[in-house]
C-alpha cells in the first residue's frame, strides 16, 4: 500500500495537530505511516545571505529545516510530499509559500525534496526557503498547505 497521504487533514486516522494541539518546533507529527518535524526555522531578518544576494527580494526568506520519516512497517515508499506541502503565516494571518528562486547555493543545502519518495525505515531531510519580507515575523508552519492542514508548528 502506497502512503500517500500528504492532503488528507487526519493522515490515516490520526487527528490533526491544530490550534490547542499545535506542536513546537522540534517535535514530531505522528501520522500512521509517517513521523514529520520542523527542526528549526530561521527568521528572515535573521538569515545571513551570501553577499551576492544581499537586496535581492526573491531571496529574501525565512528558512526552515524539515525532516519526514517513514515507518519501518510502512509498506512501500512515502510518496505525494514535497516542498509544497508547507506554508508559513505570520501574525495577522499571512501566509507566504516557499520561494521559486536562489536554489543554486541559498538557502543551505539540501533542499527539501520536490518530489518525495522516502522507503520505509529511511528518512528525508533538508531545507526549505519561504518568501517572506524581512520586516515580517514568522508565527507558525503549517504541513498540508493551508488549505488541508494536518499539522502546525508554533514559533515561541
Amino acid at each position: 500500500t502506497n502512503q500517500s497521504s500528504a492532503g488528507s487533514s487526519t493522515e490515516s486516522g490520526n487527528p490533526a495537530n491544530l490550534g490547542n494541539k499545535a506542536l513546537k518546533i522540534g517535535q514530531w507529527r505522528e501520522g500512521t505511516g509517517i513521523r514529520t518535524r520542523v527542526r528549526s526555522i530561521t527568521q528572515s531578518a535573521d538569515v545571513k545571505l551570501p553577499s551576492y544576494l544581499v537586496g535581492d527580494s526573491e531571496a529574501q526568506g525565512a528558512i526552515a529545516d524539515i525532516e519526514m520519516c517513514a515507518r519501518a512497517s510502512t509498506e512501500g515508499p512515502i510518496t505525494g510530499y514535497s516542498h509544497r506541502n508547507f506554508v508559513v503565516f505570520d501574525a495577522d494571518g499571512g501566509q507566504y509559500q516557499q520561494a521559486s528562486s536562489s536554489w543554486d547555493v541559498w538557502p543551505p543545502r539540501p533542499q527539501f525534496p520536490a518530489e518525495l519518495n522516502v522507503a520505509p525505515g529511511q528518512c528525508a531531510r533538508g531545507w526549505i526557503l519561504f518568501s517572506v519580507p524581512a520586516d515580517t515575523r514568522v508565527t507558525k508552519i503549517s504541513n498540508g498547505g493551508s488549505d488541508r492542514p494536518t499539522a502546525e508548528w508554533l514559533l515561541q
